[in-house]
């Protein structure tokens, strides 16, 4: 039995393996997580708040506010050094 024999069997098996507690975290990731409302409220706040009040309005990380801010292209001003 060549190797390619065996591969269409071992995909069924994968297909059919159902994990509970996955399962429940289905349209809990990254995407899902971010509605047109939040970016909204991202993209008028981020350069303005402090990016810990964002977070907690939103109700996710600094660390996870800045990656999708990023990801959109929103930057804070930087500060100069006088």
């Amino acid at each position: 039995m060549s190797r390619k024999d065996t591969k269409p069997a071992m995909d069924k098996l994968v297909r059919d393996v159902i994990v509970p507690e996955l399962e429940k975290l289905i349209g809990t990731g990254y995407y899902d997580f971010w509605s047109e409302e939040r970016e909204a409220i991202l993209t008028r706040y981020y350069s303005r708040v402090p990016n810990s009040a964002i977070a907690k309005h939103i109700g996710c990380s600094v660390a996870k506010l800045m990656t999708k801010a990023g990801r959109m292209g929103l930057s804070r001003p930087r500060k100069t050094l006088n």
